[in-house]
């Protein structure tokens, strides 16, 4: 039998279950054909041997892009072996609203940092770390925390004092953010041209 008999996984994730011989009298090798219901469900193997010697075989599940309900079997002819149910969920994708900025010396800007498509129950809390890769560009708060009700959280962006080319960055575990991009500029000089001046008098 499998040691459980649900298992939830992330999509192009990885997981490893358990197939477990339990019996009272001695048990030689026995070989368990193993097959998944679907392509999108990969497994290391295609079999397991076990016995009484060997009792537990570990089997490698990999999930694909694709979520979705699945099944793993596993079949001997002596043997009937309830099916392990599979789920594969999305944890979604985090995105700025904007990837690219033009701003001026001294400028606040507001972008919104969004968890898309994560899938219902497939995630706790995810905390995202933000920075950026210069003194000159602050970035408020320092942290986005998205929970199952929480997708979006406002990112506010200062350009302080020098202008230049610069990012916001965000990071969190098992997620790949691209960053903002920020141009600051400065705003330039008005002034009088008295190259000509015309004097009446």
């Amino acid at each position: 039998e499998f040691t459980t008999n649900n298992i939830i996984m992330l999509t192009d994730s990885k997981y490893v279950v358990q197939l477990e011989l339990t019996s009272n009298a001695p048990v030689g090798n026995t070989i368990v054909k193993l097959h998944t219901s679907d392509s999108n469900i990969e497994l290391n193997i295609s079999q397991c041997t076990i016995s009484t010697a060997t009792p537990i075989c570990n089997i490698l599940v990999t999930s694909s892009a694709v979520t979705g309900e699945y099944q793993i079997t596993a079949s001997n002819n002596k043997y009937e072996i309830s099916p392990l149910s599979l789920t594969v969920v999305s944890p979604g994708t985090i995105h700025f609203s904007t990837n690219t900025l033009d701003m001026l010396l001294n400028d606040k800007v507001q972008v919104n940092l969004s968890l898309i498509g994560a899938t219902s129950g497939s995630i706790s809390t995810v905390v995202v770390n933000l920075s950026t890769n210069s003194q000159s560009l602050e970035v408020t708060p320092t942290t986005c925390n998205f929970t199952a009700t929480v997708n979006n959280c406002v990112v506010n962006i200062k350009a302080t004092d020098v202008a230049g080319t610069y990012q916001v960055i965000a990071n969190a575990t098992g997620y790949n953010i691209n960053p903002v991009n920020v141009t600051v500029n400065a705003p330039g000089t008005i002034s009088f041209n008295t190259d000509k001046l015309l004097i009446l008098t």
